[in-house]
C-alpha cells in the first residue's frame, strides 16, 4: 500500500487486491457484487457507491483516502491491530508530549484536533463526491 497518488483508484484497486493475493471473484463475494463490478472498478470504467467502498476497503483491507487518491500509507488497518511505524510514532509522540510544559501539551492537543477535524472534514468531502457520481453506461 505504498502507492503514492500517481494511480488512479481502479490500480489501486488492482495492485491492492493482487498484493494481498486475492482474486477479483474473492472480492465480489466478500463484498456481495459480480465479479464484472469488481473489474470495472479497477479499469476505472464505473464509479463505487459510498457504502461499497466501504466495504472494499473492509476487504482490501485499506483506508478510504487511500483508495480515493493514494495517501495515508501508516492509515489504521482494519485487520492489523499494532502498526510497527504507529507504535515508533506513539512513542515518540509520548515523549515529547512528557518533556513540553502543559501551555505547550495543550496547544499540541488543538492542533491534532484541527489536523483530524481538517482530516474528516476532507474525507467527508471526497466520499460525498463518490456518491453524487452516476455509473458510466
Amino acid at each position: 500500500m505504498n502507492d503514492k497518488n500517481e494511480k488512479t483508484m481502479g490500480q489501486r484497486i488492482r495492485s491492492r487486491r493482487k498484493e494481498l493475493n486475492r482474486t477479483m471473484m474473492d472480492i465480489a463475494k466478500e463484498m456481495n457484487v459480480s465479479t464484472a463490478a469488481v473489474s470495472l472498478w479497477e479499469r476505472d470504467e464505473s464509479s463505487i457507491s459510498g457504502q461499497r467502498l466501504n466495504q472494499l476497503c473492509k476487504a482490501l483491507d485499506c483506508s478510504p483516502m487511500w483508495l480515493l487518491d493514494g495517501i495515508e500509507y501508516l492509515a489504521a488497518s482494519t485487520k492489523r491491530v499494532e502498526n510497527k511505524y504507529t507504535k515508533y510514532e506513539m512513542e515518540k509522540l509520548d515523549n515529547i508530549f512528557n518533556i513540553l510544559p502543559r501551555e505547550h501539551r495543550l496547544k499540541v492537543v488543538e492542533y491534532a484536533q484541527n489536523l483530524l477535524d481538517d482530516y474528516y472534514a476532507d474525507m467527508s468531502a471526497k466520499i460525498n463526491m463518490i456518491k453524487s457520481m452516476k455509473m458510466k453506461e
